[in-house]
């Protein structure tokens, strides 16, 4: 990294560092103007609840009769009006309290997601690799994770045709059991009849039209088997071959891809 690169990363972390801690005190001297204002309103409560008090309790509790009378009959007004306009102040403290303490809230709020948003994206500038801060070795290191990524999938494809190949493999693995099988019951019926022919036991001449036509139906049965299984043999091993597969490590595949026939 080159000296003016270093020089502009640590002026960018101190000033988001400066940033943070300006923000912080904000977030303190907000914190500690709603607690002072919470602590008004509640003192302008007591207050007004004490003077509330008090002027019900001289009204109801007079002194004396004559006081009584003479509060009753000529001041009467008076006391009216002084309550309405306590309760009136008293409201209208409450009212501006109130407002400050919305607007202490909101600055509050706004101080907070300032911070966060400089907290999270701050991190998150710096772990991007096309940003401003990106390192030499990061960028020559780009190409190579792209070409990674794209022989991941290249990857995953070969991955999912050799699946698919092995599973015609195994179908085509036991159809070539199957016919196997078919193969050795039809070489035991021609074995059989071979020998009945061989060594005739005094058979008349119908019968021996009648074996000779059944010999030679199986043989044209054999022939097609054998063709068919041949077919499906070659087919097999052509796939095997051509599928990328190291067949010449099993020796099973390596008998299906090299046999004699």
């Amino acid at each position: 990294m080159s000296p003016r690169a270093s020089a502009r990363k640590y002026s960018i972390k101190r000033a988001v560092t400066v940033w943070v801690c300006c923000c912080l005190g904000c977030l303190k001297r907000a914190s500690s103007k709603q607690q002072r204002v919470m602590e008004g309103i509640k003192v302008e409560q007591v207050t007004a609840n004490l003077q509330l008090s008090e002027i019900e309790d001289s009204a109801e509790y007079p002194r004396s009769t004559t006081s009584r009378q003479v509060l009753l009959s000529s001041d009467d007004g008076l006391i009216l009006t002084q309550i309405d306009d306590l309760e009136i102040v008293t409201s209208t403290g409450i009212v501006d309290a109130h407002n400050e303490l919305l607007k202490a809230k909101a600055a509050f709020q706004i101080r907070k997601n300032t911070v966060e948003s400089i907290l999270i994206a701050n991190p998150l500038l710096e772990s991007v690799r096309a940003g401003t801060s990106e390192s030499g070795s990061d960028r020559r290191l780009s190409p190579l994770l792209r070409r990674r990524d794209e022989l991941s999938l290249c990857l995953t494809k070969l991955a999912k045709k050799e699946e698919k190949m092995l599973a015609e493999l195994l179908e085509k693995e036991a159809d070539n059991i199957r016919i196997a099988r078919e193969n050795t019951n039809l070489a035991a019926t021609m074995l059989e009849l071979a020998e009945k022919r061989r060594y005739p036991q005094h058979r008349s001449t119908s019968e021996d039209n009648t074996v000779q036509k059944e010999i030679f139906a199986m043989e044209n049965k054999l022939q097609a088997s054998r063709r068919k299984w041949k077919m499906m043999k070659e087919t097999a091993s052509a796939a095997v071959a051509g599928s990328g597969v190291a067949w010449a490590r099993d020796p099973e595949l390596l008998l299906l891809v090299l046999d004699d026939e």
